[in-house]
């Protein structure tokens, strides 16, 4: 056994080696860097304040003097394609000018100090200086090297591609329809440009870098001779995944901007149609390729699968069906609109389905897209209909009957305003909003065929009953059923 000496002299030489082990721990760590003193703790105010100005005229001469030498970059480059972008090329990329770009910003970053832009003291608003010279000079240097990228792009795409995107071919082809889908699923392009709009975004502030993307998209316009009429910026063809990236920012400018041109060409058509029906064929053909190859992009990107990229989807559906639906209807159609319907808008729809629908597609997405083909269908369908009718002079009683009674079910049996103005247009008379009311304040509508000499009818409606007079007739009367109310036009 220890005796009591023994074990407080263990006792003390274990503390003496503790501490000494302590004291060497501590002097082999280094010393905590100074605090550096904000302005308010002390310094020289005016010094700090000037040493600030300094450091931000040094950055900008620094990014003026690297916009300078890319400048000349870009202009030897339109000349003759360096030895760096001859081998990035040779590797498979396709954006080897906007790659390096970003690569030397980012390492220009570096010796200025810290963050372009921002502060020093690192807040969350940019200093106003900085970002309006800086951000603004890298947002055009961007351009810039996307342009060069492009134009060699463009030299360079397969011929099936290149075929497609020439004015003279037609848009309605469907080998040109699929070769441009399977050109913007490329996942070479996707990624590059992917992964180049993230690091812009991470390089520029929000505002800088929505803008840039905007005026690309606005750039990118007008890639065919389409002439004034035509607002489709088809030269998103050349770059399908610029869109589909647009699309999924979640950014309403953005979209609407890629929405707008789709819902107006759509609304241009019937004009057209009844203008020109070699323009009419053209300028269809051109809006299924927008419509499928921007909606191919959220359909087959694995990253842009998701509830945003549904309700993307359901968006371009809506711009182009809606007003094809409101200007396409039996009371517009001429023979063989149906035909020039199925020929250029169905058709290629159709062919360009087996393209977009992989077989990993979700279920949910599949049927937004088909619900979009079956919509179009119907419109062919109600023109065919209506063609049908017209040629041989009869009335598809059948049709219009289920839509009345689908109507009059709606509203419990009672005539309505809507079901009331579709009898009216069937008739192919014309249904307008007077002035006057009726004794207890209703609403009452003129109903003729628009001529001046021919006789017209007024009604109104109380509580599902129709009440009408004829000419100059003072006192209204209840009609037992609508058809009273045509036969006294008669």
């Amino acid at each position: 056994m220890f005796t009591e000496q023994q074990v407080s002299a263990l006792f003390a030489g274990t503390s003496h080696s503790l501490k000494r082990s302590l004291l060497l721990l501590d002097e082999r760590q280094p010393p905590p860097p100074p605090r550096r003193p904000a302005p308010q703790e002390g310094g020289n105010a005016p010094f700090d304040e000037m040493v600030r100005q300094l450091r931000e005229v040094a950055n900008a001469d620094a990014f003026t003097e690297f916009a300078d030498a890319w400048q000349q970059q870009i202009e030897e480059e339109l000349r003759a394609p360096g030895t760096y972008t001859a081998k990035a090329r040779k590797k498979g990329q396709l954006f080897p000018m906007l790659t390096r770009l970003l690569r030397t910003l980012a390492a220009v970053e570096l010796p200025c100090g810290g963050a372009l832009w921002w502060s020093d003291e690192g807040g969350a608003a940019p200093d106003p200086a900085s970002a309006a010279c800086v951000a603004a000079l890298c947002a055009e240097l961007v351009l810039a090297s996307v342009g060069v990228d492009l134009l060699h792009l463009v030299a360079h795409l397969p011929a099936d591609v290149q075929a497609a995107l020439q004015a003279s071919s037609s848009p309605a082809d469907s080998a040109c329809l699929v070769a441009l889908v399977r050109h913007g699923q490329s996942p070479t392009m996707r990624k590059e440009l992917t992964d180049a709009m993230d690091h812009i975004a991470r390089l520029l502030p929000e505002p800088i870098f929505l803008d840039v993307v905007e005026r690309l998209l606005s750039w990118l316009r007008g890639h065919r001779q389409q002439g004034a009429r035509a607002p489709l910026p088809t030269g998103l063809l050349l770059l399908p995944a610029l869109g589909g990236y647009a699309a999924m920012t979640g950014v309403e400018a953005l979209m609407e901007q890629l929405e707008r041109p789709l819902r107006q060409m759509a609304a241009q058509l019937l004009p057209d149609y009844l203008a020109d029906e070699v323009v009419f064929a053209r300028h269809a053909g051109e809006l299924v390729e927008y419509y499928v190859v921007l909606s191919a992009q959220l359909v087959t990107a694995a990253e842009a699968r998701g509830p945003r990229a549904e309700a993307t989807v359901k968006r371009l559906s809506s711009a182009l069906l809606l007003p094809l639906e409101q200007h396409f209807t039996e009371h517009t159609t001429r023979p063989g609109m149906s035909r020039a319907l199925h020929a250029h808008l169905v058709q290629p729809c159709l062919r360009a389905l087996p393209v977009m629908l992989q077989p990993g597609t979700p279920l949910s997405m599949r049927h937004i897209v088909q619900t979009a083909v079956y919509r179009l269908l119907r419109i062919v369908e109600s023109l065919a209909r209506a063609e049908v009718a017209h040629r041989t002079g009869a009335v598809l009683v059948s049709a219009q009957q289920k839509r009345y009674a689908a109507l009059l079910e709606q509203s419990n049996g009672k005539v309505t305003h809507a079901v009331l103005r579709l009898v009216v247009e069937d008739r192919h008379l014309s249904m307008e909003e007077t002035a006057a009311r009726s004794e207890n304040g209703h609403r009452i509508y003129k109903v003729g065929d628009g001529g001046e000499d021919s006789r017209s009818a007024y009604v109104y409606l109380d509580d599902g009953s129709v009440y009408y007079k004829v000419g100059r007739s003072k006192a209204f009367k209840r009609a037992h059923s609508v058809d009273e109310l045509f036969m006294s036009l008669e």
